[in-house]
This record gives C-alpha cells, sequence and structure tokens, in this order.
C-alpha cells in the first residue's frame, strides 16, 4: 500500500529545488554523515572523477534554519525557504538520526549536534551565519553559539529554550499531561500522534487516520537513537550557567505555544539581556512557522534586514521624484558576472544589459506579482521591478490617480537611475500603465509586452464583470472576497485555508482609500480615443483569463494594427505569469531576443 507521506516527498524536494536549495551529503568524521540542503549556486558540476565538487563558498549572507524533533528540514522550513532564497543562502542540515544523517559516535548531546553542523558548514565554505532553530534546534542553535561565537552574527529562536532543566522538563510535562519527553515526542501510536499534534497547533485541522499513520511511519524512524537524544537534552538545574551572548538574539513565538509558552519565552528573554528581543505571533502554537509562514516569515525577513543593513546582495533604491514629494521603491535586479546567481541591487551601469521594466497588477506588489521571472530574465537583461504608488512602499501627496501620473514617475524613476530606452513588460493594472508610458514617451521605449490588459479602462470593460463597481472586485475586504478574486483570476483553482489568505489581505490591501481612487482615475468613458504604437507590441495572454479574454485580446492585437503581435497560452488564466511560469518566461525571452539589437 502507498504511503502518502512518502509519496510526496519527490514533490515536495522538486518544489525546494525550485526554491533555490539541492541536497548534499558531507561526511563530518568517520562513521558521521550528515545531509545537508545547499544553495544550489554554490555547487559547481561533477568532478572529473564523477564525484561532486567540493561546494563553492556562499556569497549572500548565510541563514541555517535547524528543525525539531518531529520531522527532518524540509519538512519543517517548507514555507521559509523561498522565502528567503532571493537574499539569503539558506542551508538546511538533518540533524544527526533524521532524515539521512546518521552517525556511529555514542555522543547524544546537543553540543555534539552542534560540532557536527559547525564542522559541515566549515566544508561547505560558511565562516559566519544566523543561526535560526526551532525547538530542539533551538537548543542546537543555542549550543553552536556558545561554542562557536565567533560565527555566530545573531540567532532567532523559536518554541525552544537555552537547556532542558529538570525542573523546566518535570513542569511541562505535567501541565500537558505526560510522564516523560518520550512519551511526548515520540509516539508509537496513531492516537499519541494526534495528541502531539493537538498540543503542537493553535488550532488543530482534520486530517484522516491514514495520514497520521503514514506520517508515523516516515517521520519517526531511528527510535532507539532519538529517545538517546531526549535522554541527552535535559540536564541538572546546577549544571546550567546562562552564556553571554555579545550580539542580537530575536525570540520568534507562537502565542499560543502549548509546548514553551509565552511566559517562559519572557523570562528567558529577561535573562538573556538587554541584546534579546522577543515577538509573539497570534493564532499560532509550537509550530508557528507552519501554521502562520506569511506572519513569521515577514517578522523573521524584518530581523535579519536588520542585521545586513546595506550589505545585502540585494537592496531597495528608494528615489524622490517631482520635487521630492514622492518617495518610490525599485527593486533592481542584476546578474552578477562572475557567479551564477544575481543580487539585488543597483548596476552601477546598465549599458551592458538592455533594460526591462516589470510593472506588476492591482492584487499584489512587484516582487510577489514577478517572483517567477527574474531568474529568467536577469541572465540577459538589468531588470527593474517597482512598486508602484500606493502599493508596497510607494507613495505620493499629490491628489493626482490616473495611469498617466504613474507612468510619469515611472519614467522619471528609470531617467534617475539612468535607463534610456527599455522594454516595459506590464500585467493587468499595470499594462493600463506600460500603455501609458509607450503612448506618452515612445522614444524610451524599445517594445512593450502586455498581459490581460487593455490600453484603456473603459465603462464596457467593466460592466461585463457585473459589479456595481470595479472596487468590488479588485479590492477584497474578506477572506471569501479575496477567494472569489482568486478564482476568477486563476484558470484551475487550487484550494487554500483561510489563515494565509487573511494574513494576504492584511499585508497585500493596504492604502485602500488611494487604491479606490486609483480605480476610480482608472476607468474613462467609451468615448475616448484608441492610441496608436509605433513600437513592437507582444500581447501576451492567459487562454482562460476571464477579466479579459483571449478573444479579447485577438480585438485587441487587430486594433493595435500590424506591429502587434500575440501567444496564447493554455492553461493559463489572468495570472498566467505565475500560473505557467515557465512557459510564459519561455515566450517572454523569445519576444525580447531580438528586441536586444534594436
Amino acid at each position: 500500500m502507498v504511503n502518502w507521506v512518502e509519496a510526496q516527498k519527490p514533490l515536495l524536494n522538486g518544489l525546494m529545488k525550485i526554491a533555490g536549495v539541492v541536497p548534499y551529503t558531507l561526511e563530518i568524521e568517520p562513521g558521521t554523515k550528515m545531509n545537508f540542503w545547499v544553495p544550489k549556486e554554490t555547487l559547481r558540476k561533477k568532478s572529473r572523477t564523477g564525484k561532486p565538487a567540493k561546494p563553492d563558498k556562499p556569497t549572500k549572507p548565510v541563514v541555517l534554519l535547524i528543525h525539531g524533533f518531529a520531522a527532518e528540514g524540509i519538512v519543517t522550513w517548507q514555507f521559509q525557504v523561498g522565502a528567503l532564497s532571493k537574499k539569503y543562502s539558506v542551508y538546511i542540515p538533518d540533524l544527526l538520526f533524521f532524515g539521512g544523517s546518521s552517525s556511529d559516535n555514542s555522543d547524544r548531546s546537543p553540543a555534539f549536534q552542534a560540532n557536527c553542523l559547525v564542522k559541515g558548514l566549515r566544508i561547505l565554505g560558511v565562516d559566519k551565519f544566523v543561526p535560526v532553530g526551532f525547538s530542539y534546534g533551538g537548543m542546537v542553535a543555542f549550543k553552536i553559539a556558545e561554542a562557536y561565537p565567533e560565527m555566530v552574527r545573531a540567532m532567532v529562536v523559536s518554541g525552544s529554550i537555552l537547556a532542558m532543566t529538570d525542573s523546566i522538563s518535570e513542569s511541562s510535562l505535567n501541565r500537558l499531561g505526560f510522564s516523560s519527553s518520550k512519551e511526548l515526542l515520540l509516539p508509537t501510536s496513531v492516537k499519541e500522534l494526534k495528541a502531539l499534534f493537538t498540543i503542537a497547533v493553535h488550532k488543530p485541522l482534520w486530517f484522516p487516520k491514514r495520514l497520521f499513520k503514514d506520517f508515523l511511519e516516515v517521520m519517526f524512524n531511528n527510535r532507539k537513537e532519538r529517545a538517546e537524544l531526549l535522554e541527552a537534552v535535559e540536564v541538572s538545574n546546577k549544571d546550567v550557567t546562562i552564556p553571554h551572548f555579545p550580539w542580537k538574539i530575536h525570540l520568534l513565538w507562537g502565542e499560543s505555544d502549548q509546548i514553551f509558552d509565552f511566559e517562559l519565552a519572557k523570562n528567558m528573554k529577561s535573562e538573556l539581556g538587554e541584546n534579546a528581543t522577543i515577538e509573539s505571533i497570534k493564532k499560532a502554537g509550537h509550530l508557528v512557522q507552519l501554521e502562520r509562514p506569511c506572519v513569521y516569515n515577514r517578522r523573521l525577513k524584518k530581523f535579519l534586514a536588520s542585521l545586513y543593513n546595506g550589505e545585502l546582495g540585494g537592496c531597495t533604491k528608494i528615489l524622490d521624484v517631482h520635487d521630492r514629494k514622492i518617495s518610490r521603491h525599485c527593486s533592481i535586479h542584476r546578474r552578477n558576472r562572475t557567479r551564477n546567481q544575481f543580487h539585488f541591487k543597483l548596476p552601477k551601469k546598465t549599458a551592458d544589459k538592455p533594460a526591462v521594466l516589470l510593472i506588476h497588477g492591482f492584487s499584489g506588489d512587484g516582487v510577489m506579482t514577478w517572483a517567477l521571472q527574474v531568474r529568467s530574465l536577469s541572465k540577459r537583461y538589468s531588470v527593474y521591478i517597482p512598486d508602484l504608488l500606493f502599493f508596497g512602499k510607494s507613495y505620493t501627496d499629490k491628489p493626482d490617480r490616473s495611469p498617466e501620473f504613474q507612468a510619469e514617475c515611472l519614467v522619471k524613476a528609470m531617467r534617475i537611475l539612468g535607463v534610456k530606452t527599455f522594454v516595459p513588460v506590464g500585467f493587468s493594472y499595470g499594462g493600463v500603465v506600460a500603455f501609458k508610458i509607450a503612448e506618452l514617451h515612445g522614444d524610451m521605449v524599445k517594445a512593450l509586452v502586455v498581459s490581460g490588459s487593455p490600453p484603456v479602462m473603459t465603462d464596457s470593460n467593466v460592466n461585463r464583470f457585473g459589479f456595481s463597481s470595479i472596487s468590488d472586485v479588485l479590492l477584497p475586504k474578506t477572506v471569501n472576497g479575496l477567494k472569489f478574486l482568486l478564482s476568477v483570476a486563476m484558470h484551475k483553482r487550487i484550494w487554500l485555508p483561510s489563515w494565509p489568505l487573511k494574513d494576504y489581505l492584511k499585508t497585500m490591501f493596504t492604502n485602500r482609500k488611494e487604491r479606490a481612487e486609483l480605480l476610480e482615475a482608472l476607468v474613462l468613458s467609451d468615448g475616448n480615443t484608441f492610441p496608436s504604437f509605433p513600437q513592437k507590441i507582444h500581447l501576451l495572454w492567459g487562454e482562460n483569463d476571464q477579466f479579459f479574454s483571449h478573444e479579447f485580446a485577438k480585438n485587441l492585437r487587430i486594433k493595435l494594427g500590424e506591429m502587434t503581435s500575440m501567444e496564447i497560452i493554455k492553461n493559463g488564466g489572468h495570472l498566467v505569469q505565475l500560473e505557467r511560469p515557465f512557459v510564459y518566461n519561455k515566450l517572454l525571452n523569445k519576444f525580447l531576443a531580438p528586441v536586444e539589437n534594436l
């Protein structure tokens, strides 16, 4: 019979590789091997002997994600890898006796786990990093910080303590109704696993018994060794001393953590001193990084950014235009010439590569909309991704809300950045802005690519949707409203639980008053003249776009004239660049290739 947890492993492994990490096994010492997931760009091709070559040294700041006791590395951190790997070199080990890691050494202490991790990182060329430890992994992280302070830049800990003392162990187990850590953390039956799961989360989700049984078979092997690990974790109260840590420690906690409650975290913050900070995440338990990944990632990235201010491989350029009354954040991407990766930073010169300007739509900011295009394009192009006014951190105190004003601000920003000509690629609302740029500043536009957008949004366009106003569709106020928007925007609906949608609603739909005004200024009467464009225009459309159908795109192509070409992507809706990224990127690159020489 198929074990469904085991069957899903190839899918998870594939997603991790897409996110930028691949597995790599190290021999730490004779008889001890450790599996790491390492940044893909650090692995060179195989040597002449056919064996993997020694990995290259990472070029971005390093983050080490250390898992807890109930699952291996990528299962624990599956929602964090993609969020971090753009700006950081992410390393995810399987601790000894988890995943593919093992040892014939009899030492089972967290200190031994820490020593093996550091030896492995040194082999991988890492000399400084930020450990992020969860639960048991947090104790290992503290041991790393204590034994190797020169390698640690800062620390993040979730649902863990400095050491599992007699008193903490006894009080926690009594409160939870268990006689030992082994009984709690090494379940032997579906009933015991369900009990552990109920304690670990804020709000239990229903799963079929079969799934629990499969998880039990796959994730709880090496029981003898893991029981010994649990025995080695507990120490006497009299043997514990609080080390002095000279760098920042951030405690990132689930407010409803039942295993190590938030009061315990507060007490630990006091013991750690003034370098420690603490944040709680509401509606989250012990498994906070899995229950509230969007919030967790945002808080984690905020802390990491504070450490590497000005040092990150990527940066955000703030530009003031219109007499310093408009501040615009532009994420500028450029591929590093000497390594097979790209950095988020402002290129000193852009003349060596053609410029591409990616303009987002109405339901996300720039990076969120174009996350799956940047890597594909940055090999040959200098890629610029702005946040339009009132998206991300861009704003204005001027009352103009028209697409023309957005276009003028973008062009002024590009001129400040030294870009003379570029290809705008506009999606949805960003397509209207891209058409305006081409109309008003044709001398700067080499060509134009548009997906899911007309040059002008007219009354008849809006009336097709059957809503009293376009704001009802594009500015949802509830989870149900956001679910409806996604169902219309996508070819094939993907089921998502309500909590990530709720987080997305809070994060991505700010500045509601101003965005409603943007929508009002977007819609014009049907009597407006249709603009003409001298540049090549390429319409790249989802076949199942419900906002602007492919039939609409065909008619638009005819109106735009002979300089316009079109390609339809099957099984793609309005969000075609996110639903079919590989096909979209291939077709976009194909169109851009001859444009380079214009």
